[in-house]
């Protein structure tokens, strides 16, 4: 029994040193894409990709969300028109931002946030996409 005990804080303590907890001030401010940790492997999300590669996001103190990005990919364009106007929020327990606003329960994009060895990854969920995340201000 004893044993077993020794094992689990051990794992503990190692998943707690990989893998730090956010907070909501730590978002706020203009994110650049640093590099892409993991891409999709569904070829029809190249375009996807790519807009997010060339990208800031912006998360203001007062819950404004703002986007923009150089891609010229339809895909994309139209992915940033779901963009306009919208808020975000921060769900500490879950790692969350979600994107959207109060009348489609921040469903837009959810992004999972996980800060290990100092640098900020952003998975974007429902893909396999995991940006590295670079604060510029």
């Amino acid at each position: 029994m004893g044993k077993i005990l020794i094992v689990i804080l051990f794992l503990a303590v190692g998943i707690e040193a990989n893998g730090q907890s956010v907070n909501q001030t730590e978002i706020i401010g203009l994110w650049k894409v640093k590099r892409i940790v993991q891409n999709s492997s569904d070829p029809d999300f190249a375009p996807i990709t790519d807009g997010f590669v060339k990208s800031t996001f912006t998360f203001s103190s007062s819950g404004d969300f703002d986007f923009h990005t150089t891609s010229a990919s339809q895909e994309f364009i139209e992915l940033i028109e779901m963009f306009n106007g919208t808020k975000w929020k921060f769900i500490k327990e879950d790692q969350l931002i979600r994107i959207g606003n109060e009348e489609d329960n921040f469903s837009i994009l959810g992004i999972n946030v996980k800060k290990t060895d100092g640098l900020l990854i952003f998975h974007l969920d429902e893909s396999e996409i995991h940006l590295e995340m670079l604060k510029i201000d």
